[in-house]
């Protein structure tokens, strides 16, 4: 047989056993690709319909949705490896590869995941793919056919939903009404801050939570701002089931269909009631912040000033007879310096600048009441009656027994005042103990205790309208009619009253009366100190000193004078200077026979601290005194570099300061 006979037989044979192998492997996958091919005319551009090998992936069959799918054409994807048709994220391949592992090995006989990818146009894309193996007779999985349905909208619609949702569960209230404004649907949120079931909302519509505080023009502008503009945003108080009122934060938006009309109303609101409290508090701390740095300022002048006369007075009365009208005159003149110090005291009170705790001692209210009341009666006509309570005895505080007296003072004043009108003006004072819970702490953050003390003043007069019951402890406003108050006397109390620890209630209803209740840190046995024990009592006369040399400083020429005067009447030798820096140069020259300073603190050049320094540099044994304008306890914090001093405010009486100078020579 020639070389060509032998070919053609070959050739043949070849040929005969390809077409057996096409029959016996291919005969499944025709007809699954029969079967694949009837379905596409019925399927949209967002499904793709293919058949791939087991072993290499290779696409035997795509239908015409890959062109809208994946970006690429028929033509394109047929022959080629499904892992190259489409610029997959990491990891889809991954989940592709065990799924097909999953059906060739017979595991399951059904697959569906999800993959992503990246469109030939930019856009991130999502495809469900739904696989399941080709069997052929003899049980083996000859392809995998399947179909990829493009999800990128449904996947987007479907976060929308989530994110939906999830907003809708914010910690914000949401209420949803139909275009009558009947209650479709809330949140938990709205149930939570309202007190109201989505129950008990649903189909009722919001004025269910009005308070009834805003009137009918409110609501007015509400409406023409939605039906104008389809959005309203603005603060308003309503109630909760439980009746309690509350500010919140609202905002309302119309949800209108295609054709413009109005179809829902949706309000997100929040509960702001804290928040404005502390608002509040904010500025009238800033408020204060304000008043005390005025208020620091005149005090230091009229201290100064007040110090000068009271010193002239004392000079004035030595040149006098004991006894007289005109040494009763100059007393007079005196305590009047005395007093008119006092008020720049309270001054300093209410507006926050003196925040000394050194006036507080240990009392017993039960046994202090009586006798505060007694010195308060006086202020009283025979018409006003007067009754005091004490629950108990051994009601311990740390007070300021001054303070205390002035609050009894001003709540019965006021009180007397707000019932004149009456027939039978009545006046009830009453002092007991309790618990501090811990709801009433929460209320009220600067109480520090446990228990309590509580002293009450009731009145049955005027009362206090509701609008104006949260400005009383506002510094120069009053209620009373003009020139009947100077609108200080409750912020005075309410500085005293804070530097106890403590605070105030108020309760008032028009044309039954006003209670004020004063809650006070109640003490026990075990740190009682000695709640009868009277501070230390400075003598009426005055102590002379020994020939000693004081080194006197101060900026006020009168001040300078008046105390050189008033030493050197008590036995001193006196050097004087106009301020710090003069009084450090003086000091140096005449160190070893100066025994002590008396400084000014704030003076030009420099100050009485500073100037103390330097001088205990040369001496650090030196007693040092410093007489001040300001508040002895604000300017003690800019003391810290020295010690063993003693501080005092001006003006100060001469038998105290006399004294004081004795202590330190020791």
């Amino acid at each position: 047989m020639t070389r060509g006979a032998t070919d053609q037989v070959l050739t043949k044979t070849k040929l005969e056993e390809i077409i057996k192998l096409e029959k016996r492997t291919s005969k499944e996958l025709q007809a699954s690709l029969k079967k694949l091919k009837n379905l596409v005319d019925d399927i949209g551009d967002k499904f793709v319909l293919f058949s791939h090998t087991v072993d290499t992936g290779e696409l035997l069959y795509v239908s015409d949705g890959v062109t809208e799918v994946l970006g690429i054409s028929k033509e394109e994807a047929m022959g080629r490896p499904w892992s190259e048709v489409a610029k997959w994220y990491p990891g889809s391949p991954k989940i592709a590869y065990e799924e097909i592992s999953s059906l060739v090995s017979r595991q399951k006989d059904y697959a569906r995941f999800e993959m992503n990818y990246t469109h030939p146009d930019g856009s991130e894309r999502t495809i469900l793919v739904s696989e399941h193996p080709v069997i052929d007779e003899n049980g083996e999985v000859v392809s995998i056919d399947g179909l990829a349905e493009d999800i990128t909208e449904r996947k987007s619609i479907e976060n929308a939903l989530r994110l939906s949702a999830t907003a809708f569960e914010t910690r914000e209230a949401i209420l949803i009404t139909d275009a009558r404004g009947v209650i479709l649907s809330v949140n938990s949120s709205c149930e939570e801050l309202t007190g109201y079931s989505a129950n008990e909302l649903i189909g009722k519509r919001p004025n269910i939570l009005s308070s009834g505080r805003h009137d009918l023009h409110f609501y007015e502008a509400m409406w023409k701002a939605l039906t104008s503009e389809g959005f309203w945003k603005g603060e308003l108080i309503n109630k909760c089931k439980n009746g309690k009122e509350y500010t919140e934060k609202l905002s309302i938006t119309a949800s209108k269909d295609l054709t413009g009309k109005v179809i829902n109303y949706i309000g997100v609101f929040s509960d702001i009631t804290e928040k404005i409290a502390l608002e509040k508090q904010l500025r009238q701390s800033q408020k204060m912040e304000a008043i005390g740095i005025l208020v620091g300022g005149i005090a230091h002048e009229f201290n100064n000033m007040l110090a000068a006369i009271s010193g002239n007075l004392y000079l004035a009365k030595r040149k006098v007879e004991k006894e007289g009208y005109v040494r009763e005159r100059l007393n007079t003149a005196e305590e009047v310096c005395f007093k008119a110090a006092g008020i720049i005291k309270q001054l300093l009170t209410f507006s926050r600048k003196d925040t000394s705790e050194g006036n507080l001692t240990v009392i017993d209210m039960a046994h202090w009441l009586p006798e505060g009341v007694n010195l308060a009666r006086s202020a009283l006509t025979s018409r006003v009656e007067l009754k005091c309570t004490i629950e108990k005895n051994n009601l311990l505080v740390s007070a300021d027994t001054t303070g205390l007296q002035q609050i009894i003072m001003n709540l019965i004043n006021n009180a007397r005042d707000a019932s004149s009108h009456r027939e039978h003006p009545l006046i009830e004072i009453e002092v007991s103990s309790g618990s501090a819970t811990s709801e009433f702490r929460q209320m009220h953050k600067d109480f520090q205790g446990y228990e309590f003390v509580r002293l009450m003043v009731r009145d049955n007069g005027t009362g206090i309208p509701e609008d104006k019951l949260e400005r009383i402890f506002e510094p120069f406003y009053t209620t009373k009619s003009a020139g009947k108050g100077t609108g200080l006397g409750m912020s005075v109390i309410d500085g005293i009253v804070k530097l106890m620890h403590g605070c105030i209630v108020v309760e008032s209803e028009l044309n039954v009366g006003t209670t004020f209740n004063i809650y006070i840190p109640m003490l026990h046995d075990e740190i009682k100190t000695d709640a009868t024990k009277s501070q230390e009592e400075i003598p009426e006369g005055v102590l002379i000193g020994h020939g000693e040399t004081i080194l006197i400083a101060d900026d006020e020429v009168d001040i300078l004078k008046m105390l050189s005067e008033i030493l050197q009447g008590l036995d001193y030798k006196v050097i004087t200077a106009c301020d710090g820096q003069n009084a450090v140069e003086q000091f140096e020259r005449n160190s070893q026979s100066i025994d002590m300073v008396l400084l000014d603190v704030v003076m030009p050049k420099l100050s009485g601290p500073a100037a103390a320094i330097l001088m205990r540099g040369i001496n650090p044994n030196i007693p040092v005194l410093f007489l001040t304008g300001y508040n002895p306890d604000e300017m003690r914090s800019n003391m810290n570099e020295l010690d063993n001093y003693q501080i005092f405010s001006k003006p100060i009486r001469v038998n105290e300061l006399s004294l004081v100078v004795r202590k330190l020579f020791g």
